[in-house]
């Protein structure tokens, strides 16, 4: 599959599955196994004061690493489950324009631990970070802990 198709396959995943991620505006930047990118526009994700919502930039780099699992369990395991277990996040700089998150695949030794331990255990934990920039800026910083079920 090509990165186009990749990338067309994950929105609509998203919009039938997720269906806040389309009222949000959400889209599939970039997609591989390696890297994910989401954008949304800041014109469905603003609050009171002009800025993006909190929660908006939660749920997009949320959405962000929740895809990278997607993307890399698809073939092996697509019946997997994965759900978030516990999330951190912090907020430096506020995000005025359109935004991105980006999540990228860990250290080989930790995504090989991950895989062995869903391959032996049928479940596995994994630690995943996302980061948003506006204007080269880090505005969000985020970790989220995802537990993944295989069945």
């Amino acid at each position: 599959m090509d990165e186009l198709d990749a990338r067309i396959n994950l929105e609509n995943y998203l919009y039938t599955q997720i269906t806040l991620t389309k009222s949000m505006g959400i889209q599939a930047k970039h997609v591989s196994k390696d890297k994910i990118l989401l954008s949304a526009p800041i014109e469905y994700n603003y609050n009171h004061i002009k800025t993006a919502f909190g929660g908006s930039l939660y749920i997009v780099a949320t959405l962000a690493c929740w895809s990278l699992l997607h993307v890399n369990l698809q073939e092996r395991y697509p019946s997997a489950q994965i759900v978030i277990h516990h999330s951190h996040v912090e907020y430096p700089a506020p995000i005025k324009n359109d935004f991105q998150a980006l999540c990228l695949t860990p250290e080989a030794p930790i995504w090989e631990r991950f895989f062995l331990l869903l391959e032996k255990k049928h479940k596995a934990r994994i630690l995943l970070h996302a980061k948003i920039y506006q204007e080269g800026i880090l505005a969000v910083d985020y970790q989220g802990s995802f537990v993944v079920i295989n069945p």
